[in-house]
């Protein structure tokens, strides 16, 4: 719960001392090891067998309201975070050979924004052929004209995968519809549900950066609930993205949802502008991003520090929820069973509290 602007200077001590020893686990080192990436283009390559993969990186930003951060997929396959990048993997008996299409920065350019790796560093850092962007199409097209030709798959370009269906006119989209277009017959496909699949089985070092990113956030909330009672929900949203700025997170994992009384009902709330009043609750689902890897949390706090009667019986019934989904997420079991079980538990509780009928 919040605690008061009144707070004992021991109790504060106190509360500080407990925070920096767990934060101290926190910055602890994490990272992908360099050989993980070669694996798992290896990896991919032995899904399709027979094949060309072409993939796209994300574009230089269009403002200065932030850096530039890489497309997921592109990033688990490349580990290459500089923009306008591509990247050709040719399967051939489920063995890989992997290109990677660079795109130049000019010099004035690069005075403001910083200069970009060349083929020789990325090829000496990363172990991967490099070349021009510009000796892109004629790369593919010559893929494309043998015969028979292979099956092409392709990873868009999109910049959220909740929103790929509108995201329709990138780069990556129009250069593959254009190859297409050339080559009659030419059979395409989509790697994201590979990608997917080999992305839903988390090595040891992806595990510690997962842990890392939820240590962080958990960090944030534990901030926010500490702050002085706040006035605004912007207050709250202050205390947890900076907690995750000073710990380390790249950026928040997705929009900051802090949303007191009426506004914590909607779902992607995010204006996080209205006054935060005594009495209310507000509802905090906010993460951080850590190299790449985003952590999702969601909590509930009173805005005065104490719950009313009513809030807790409610609450109540969300950590008794959560709590059987807990127990029903285990090795081997059904994402569904958790579900279902969390399901199962609010609706009896709502019954009881006589806001559901049956």
């Amino acid at each position: 719960m919040f605690t008061r602007p009144s707070l004992s200077r021991r109790t504060a001590v106190v509360l500080a001392a407990v925070v920096s020893v767990s934060v101290s686990s926190v910055r602890l080192h994490a990272q992908i090891p360099a050989s993980e990436y070669g694996a798992r283009r290896d990896a991919l390559a032995a899904r399709i067998k027979d094949g060309v993969v072409v993939a796209f990186g994300g574009r230089t930003p269009v403002t200065d309201f932030g850096p530039f951060y890489q497309i997921p997929a592109f990033h688990y396959l490349t580990n290459f975070d500089e923009p306008d990048a591509a990247m050709v993997l040719v399967a051939k008996g489920g063995k890989p050979t992997t290109t990677f299409f660079l795109s130049p920065i000019d010099p004035r350019t690069a005075f403001y924004y910083g200069r970009r790796p060349d083929s020789t560093s990325v090829e000496r850092t990363l172990g991967v052929k490099a070349r021009p962007f510009s000796a892109l199409g004629a790369f593919v097209d010559s893929l494309a004209s043998v015969s028979p030709a292979p099956t092409f798959y392709t990873l868009a370009d999109f910049g959220d995968a909740d929103f790929a269906a509108q995201d329709s006119l990138t780069r990556g989209r129009s250069f593959m519809k254009s190859i297409a277009a050339k080559h009659s017959g030419l059979s395409v496909k989509d790697a994201h549900e590979i990608v997917d699949q080999l992305r839903a089985k988390k090595s040891p070092a992806e595990l510690a950066l997962l842990r890392k990113a939820g240590e962080i956030s958990a960090e944030g909330h534990r901030a926010a609930m500490l702050a002085p009672e706040p006035s605004h929900e912007y207050e709250l949203q202050a205390a947890v993205e900076y907690t995750f700025a000073r710990l380390g997170g790249e950026r928040p994992a997705y929009g900051s949802i802090v949303g007191a009384g009426a506004n914590g009902t909607q779902l992607h709330y995010m204006k996080d502008r209205a006054p935060a009043k005594p009495g209310d609750v507000v509802v905090i689902d906010a993460a951080t991003q850590y190299e790449g890897y985003a952590a999702d949390v969601t909590r509930t706090i009173p805005v005065s520090g104490t719950y009313t009667e009513d809030q807790k019986k409610l609450y109540q019934i969300v950590r008794d929820a959560q709590a059987a989904a807990e127990r029903n997420s285990k090795p081997g079991m059904s994402a569904q069973a958790a579900s279902d079980s969390s399901i199962a538990v609010r609706a009896k509780g709502l019954v009881a509290l006589g806001l559901a009928e049956s």
